[in-house]
């Protein structure tokens, strides 16, 4: 159950929880808005009616959440961190970036994963949604949107060689990305929406990282959210 104005971020998650009990179950969990009768058990996601009828928590700190049980329900509540699902970061990529020094990302092995806002204008640039370059030789990995096109692609490069796999059609709206590599097996993989939409394998690159550690950048332009909190 969700309130009649729910958040993108609560229908969201309305429709995860769907989907995930009916894959373990068989059983489709009808949502449905807090202006409906229901009877029997209710999962409360969000703020609505219902959660401030049955006194849950309403006060949260950024990213905090609670899971209350109730006698005829279960309360998933919590408060949404500005700067994603309806409130994306906006940057051009040259005045207005974000950038890491520092971050958790292995030669050998590692994923970029963001979710990002898919806008239905196709852009005339590549819009970076991911990034990081590296030296000794310069190297990148870059997920990014494709200029005048709806695709959303992970590319890599080694020195040497570049590598790219993507996937045309994304349709506007939020969308989670994930790119992984493994320079051990030199599968070089891109995930939309929890979906393996492509890989590569870099034969040439087995064993081996493309180039030395990474002198650890990130710059996300375009419309693209940082992350999604729930």
């Amino acid at each position: 159950m969700l309130a009649e104005d729910a958040t993108v971020a609560a229908r969201y998650a309305a429709g995860e929880l769907q989907y995930h009990v009916q894959k373990i179950t068989g059983a489709q969990l009808p949502v449905v808005t807090d202006n409906m009768p229901v009877d029997g058990p209710r999962i409360l996601l969000g703020q609505s009616k219902a959660t401030r009828a049955a006194r849950v928590r309403r006060l949260f700190k950024p990213q905090e959440y609670v899971i209350q049980f109730l006698p005829d329900a279960v309360a998933l509540v919590g408060r949404d961190a500005k700067g994603k699902f309806g409130g994306a970061l906006v940057f051009n990529g040259k005045t207005t970036v974000v950038t890491a020094a520092e971050c958790a990302f292995n030669d050998q092995v590692g994923s970029l994963e963001a979710w990002f806002f898919m806008p239905a204008e196709k852009p005339a640039r590549h819009g970076t949604i991911l990034r990081l370059d590296g030296d000794g030789p310069w190297t990148y990995h870059i997920i990014q949107r494709d200029a005048n096109s709806d695709t959303i692609s992970y590319t890599t490069y080694d020195g040497e060689k570049t590598h790219w796999v993507g996937k045309g059609g994304v349709t506007p709206g939020w969308h989670h990305v994930l790119g992984t590599y493994d320079a051990a097996t030199g599968k070089q993989e891109l995930f939309i929406d929890g979906i393996c939409v492509g890989r590569v394998y870099q034969d040439d690159l087995q064993g081996r990282a493309p180039g030395d550690r990474w002198n650890r950048g990130r710059d996300l332009h375009r419309r693209q959210s940082l992350q999604r909190n729930d």
